[in-house]
């Protein structure tokens, strides 16, 4: 008999400090890919001008927060 494994999420691996609330706030966190300068990009370097960012959402209170993954 064949059982499929499950796997438990801990909320604890969902939680990030928030500066809003004060403290470990359940967050929903998204990676994009975003340019790093406007038209001022030469055509042929357009492909090194984006950086990945991170943005999360305080699921609490909503607060919003934005890093580049590469700084």
């Amino acid at each position: 008999m064949l059982t499929q494994a499950r796997t438990r999420r801990s909320d604890d691996n969902r939680r990030e400090y928030c500066t809003e609330c004060g403290e470990k706030a359940p967050q929903r966190a998204k990676i994009t890919i975003e340019q790093t300068h406007g038209d001022a990009v030469v055509a042929e370097n357009v492909k090194f001008a984006r950086v990945p960012c991170r943005t999360t959402v305080c699921l609490r209170c909503g607060a919003t927060s934005r890093e580049r993954m590469n700084e």
